[in-house]
């Protein structure tokens, strides 16, 4: 096995001499193996033993079992203890994903602080069996059938090549001592029943179960390279961020003939999940205006281009505690700058939707922001009399997606500016002025 060992380390390319590996070691027995392993290879590597305070004295007999083991053998040791259950109720997590997120959070800790270049998990072939059967029982894409790779980032698994048996018998040739988990014996978590009935079943269907899976696990992770970079090079044909928008073009990536593939790829970082990406794909033929939400983003079809846009962070920027407004001299967030200067018959007023020049002596400040609401009305620059900021859109040709973003710049409770695209008539400069109150507003940073 040790021999098999170095071989798929140096096929994978897992580490090298000159990396400092820190080894997650929890005591039982694949860890346990794994840790031989490394000290046989003469690696350098330090160990982190997380005491998730789940199994009362067990615990911490796991814990001074691998804490002799490291003082025994001279190899950095590093242990934290967790109250689990605490953080898993907080953050309305299971309890394994809690440990789960406790563990590498810590484990990245230890990186920054300690120099590790790698972070070796056990996790080896029955794992990788597991995780994918589970994955496809509870329904998952590709990206599913691929979670456990050899590497992710600076996470190794450098036993992925055996599976549990061999593991076991080169546990008990080399006399390699292992803390044993009862919980592993237990059916109340999924993957447990998964390994105690579920893969015994399918193996009498095929005996070599766990190498078959194994094998298509790696066939699956090159197909999974092949569409990232299939992804990657649309991208570049279909997609462009405009002042923190994302805009996708309609017929450049139905051209591609497998849009529903590169839009999850896409949209996934933006909240979007794989059913509603199917939504968005029926609808890319449809009529503009067909909207979509994230817990973070909002997508709109409109006309022949998808636009994403960050449907938060404008709301968060304009909310205080007191109500919808916002004080202009605090709305730099959303990209407005203000100044004040006396007037000069020679000055020329600049032509430029995103700025406003308005008589300071007619503005009751502090002047307040808020989006547009149904109702809304002012007198537009030119016009005599009043018109619904709606219908002003409208005639305007304003798309959906930048109406919903529409603000509006009040003196009281009376509109001076749509904002970037028409001041009221009533506060434009005239030469009776003699303070102007002049408002840049920068779109590229309205979130």
């Amino acid at each position: 096995m040790y021999r098999k060992f170095l071989k798929y380390n140096q096929e994978q390319k897992l580490f090298h001499p000159n990396d400092n590996v820190l080894l997650a070691l929890s005591g039982g027995m694949d860890s346990m193996v794994l840790a031989q392993l490394l000290l046989r290879s003469g690696q350098t590597f330090g160990i982190a033993h997380c005491n998730f305070s789940l199994r009362g004295k067990e615990s911490d007999t796991d814990q001074s079992f691998v804490e002799d083991w490291t003082r025994q053998h001279g190899i950095p040791f590093h242990t934290i203890r967790f109250d689990t259950q605490e953080y898993a109720v907080s953050h309305k997590l299971s309890t394994q994903m809690a440990a789960r997120e406790l563990r590498y959070n810590w484990f990245n800790t230890l990186v920054r602080q300690h120099g590790y270049t790698k972070i070796a998990i056990a996790h080896h072939a029955n794992d990788l069996a597991e995780t994918l059967l589970l994955n496809l029982t509870r329904g998952t894409g590709l990206k599913g059938l691929c979670s456990m790779a050899p590497t992710n980032g600076n996470i190794i698994r450098p036993l992925l090549f055996a599976n549990r048996n061999e593991i076991q018998k080169y546990a008990k040739e080399k006399g390699i001592l292992f803390r044993e988990d009862q919980t592993n014996a237990s059916d109340d978590y999924a993957r447990n029943y998964i390994r105690h009935h579920i893969i015994p079943g399918l193996e009498k269907l095929n005996p070599s179960l766990i190498e078959t899976l194994l094998y298509n696990n790696r066939y699956l992770l090159h197909v999974q390279s092949l569409i990232d970079k299939m992804a990657q090079d649309q991208w570049v044909k279909c997609c462009r961020k405009i002042n923190n928008e994302l805009h996708i073009d309609i017929p450049a990536l139905k051209a591609s003939g497998i849009p529903g593939i590169f839009l999850y790829k896409w949209l996934q970082p933006y909240g979007f999940n794989s059913t509603q990406v199917d939504d968005i794909v029926m609808a890319l033929d449809g009529q503009s205006g067909k909207q979509f939400y994230s817990p973070t983003h909002e997508l709109i079809k409109d006309r022949d281009k998808l636009i994403v846009f960050n449907s938060c962070e404008l709301r968060k920027n304009l909310s205080e505690p007191c109500g919808k407004k916002k004080s202009i001299f605090n709305a730099s967030p959303i990209g407005l700058f203000y100044e004040q200067f006396p007037y000069q018959p020679e000055i020329q007023i600049p032509q430029n939707k995103n700025t406003a020049w308005l008589d300071a002596d007619k503005l009751q400040l502090p002047l307040t922001i808020r989006l547009w609401e149904e109702g809304d009305a002012f007198v537009p620059l030119g016009m005599k009399g009043k018109k619904k900021v709606s219908n002003f859109l409208i005639d305007n040709k304003i798309s959906l997606h930048h109406k919903e973003k529409q603000l509006v710049l009040l003196s009281g409770e009376n509109i001076v500016w749509l904002v970037g695209q028409r001041i009221d008539e009533r506060y434009k400069v005239t030469p009776e002025t003699k303070n102007i109150y002049q408002i840049r507003w920068n779109e590229s940073l309205n979130g």
